[in-house]
């Protein structure tokens, strides 16, 4: 099997590129990168300002394809996503539309809101997104052009998963959640920011588009028998992914083996699955632990032990001088507490980085950004403990 390595090693490049730009970003960067090779969906859940038109606008300048955004709202029409009636068509009785410029004229779409879907935007949408293809007027549908579809919302849909736009939920494949910036450290990154960290990697759509028969021949391999456990995982903990979401799963598996480099499927590609499944923001860290408990035990050890770190830190951000009611319960003060809350996050990032080195050469950006917070979080303990804070 041949590989484009020219156009992977782009994609990898725009990649590290994006995350130079957005801080604390780079499994929702990677995400739509993976989202767009598989010409899958994307759902961003997030409060306004935390970036997510930009890096979809980023992208669709980086790949020069043509983006089509909206903001939907509950009397928003059809016509603001598929174009007016053509009015010359409809002097001989026909209904069809101008598709120019509209959604399914364009590579990417980005539509926020999206769960304000109307019932009439609704229907057209769900078309839209699980077959690429359009049905203007009485016509047979056709396939349009789309490459990825993103939507965003800073909320679940009424009624969650099980709701009335249930089918709408399920068809937004690729799930995260953007949330703003919480550490110091992270927060001075972004304040120094500068227009030197916009991308400057330009991909043809067209070479996106000619990947796909390259990614369509990545196999299984041997990880089939991973997904094969991995499905009884999910089974016996009582998660309910239908026959559909594992079969669509396989395409953004295949994406990210082949965005690695990959002719075969391994578990670093089937724990992709991890941010599919969620049906609920509260399931999210469960799906995780148990995928990575499932196909790769050392990335559950290193989920844990970050969590265990950002526990006892934010202890002590909430521990002061003269906190008498902490220093009764943790026994010390908070200078104390400091020293204690060093050891241990330092211990975290030595194991983690261990984990790191032994994944032989796995995807292990995930890891990468637990260590730079665990950096950051280290500094602000020693300001503590140098009495600077």
């Amino acid at each position: 099997m041949t590989m484009n390595t020219e156009l992977q090693n782009a994609l990898r490049t725009l990649e590290a590129e994006m995350n130079a730009k957005y801080i604390n970003r780079t499994e929702v960067v990677h995400g739509l990168l993976v989202t767009l090779l598989a010409k899958g969906n994307c759902v961003l859940l997030g409060a306004a300002g935390t970036g997510k038109s930009d890096m979809i606008q980023t992208l669709a300048r980086a790949i020069s394809g043509q983006c089509f955004e909206t903001i939907l709202t509950k009397t928003s029409s059809p016509e603001e996503l598929f174009g007016a009636y053509d009015i010359r068509a409809l002097q001989d009785g026909q209904y069809v539309r101008n598709t120019e410029n509209t959604l399914v004229d364009s590579d990417i779409a980005f539509v926020d809101e999206i769960f304000k879907s109307n019932s009439a935007v609704l229907n057209g949408l769900l078309g839209v997104m699980a077959q690429r293809t359009f049905r203007n007027g009485s016509a047979a549908p056709k396939e349009i052009p789309l490459q990825m579809f993103v939507g965003a919302s800073n909320e679940m849909p009424e009624g969650g998963a099980d709701g009335q736009l249930a089918a709408m939920w399920d068809r937004c494949e690729m799930r995260f959640i953007v949330d703003y910036i919480r550490d110091k450290g992270s927060f001075h990154r972004l304040l120094n920011l500068s227009s030197a960290n916009e991308p400057k990697t330009k991909i043809n759509m067209s070479d996106i588009q000619n990947a796909a028969h390259e990614i369509d021949e990545v196999s299984l391999g041997e990880a089939e028998n991973l997904i094969i456990e991995l499905w009884e995982a999910f089974a016996r903990e009582g998660y309910k992914l239908s026959d559909r979401k594992w079969r669509n799963s396989l395409r953004y598996m295949k994406a990210n083996a082949w965005l690695n480099g990959r002719t075969a499927l391994n578990d670093e590609d089937v724990s992709i699955i991890k941010d599919m499944a969620w049906q609920s923001p509260e399931q999210v860290k469960a799906i995780r632990k148990l995928v990575f408990n499932t196909l790769n035990p050392a990335m559950s050890e290193a989920q844990d032990l970050f969590d265990a770190a950002c526990e006892i830190f934010t202890q002590l951000n909430a521990f002061t001088d003269d906190d008498v009611q902490n220093q009764s319960n943790y026994g010390t003060t908070r200078m104390g507490k400091a020293v204690e809350v060093n050891s241990k996050l330092t211990a975290a990032k030595k194991m983690i980085t261990t984990i790191i080195i032994n994944q032989q050469g796995r995807n292990t950006a995930c890891l990468e950004s637990y260590v730079n917070k665990l950096d950051d979080m280290i500094q602000e303990v020693m300001k503590v403990m140098l009495g600077k804070k």
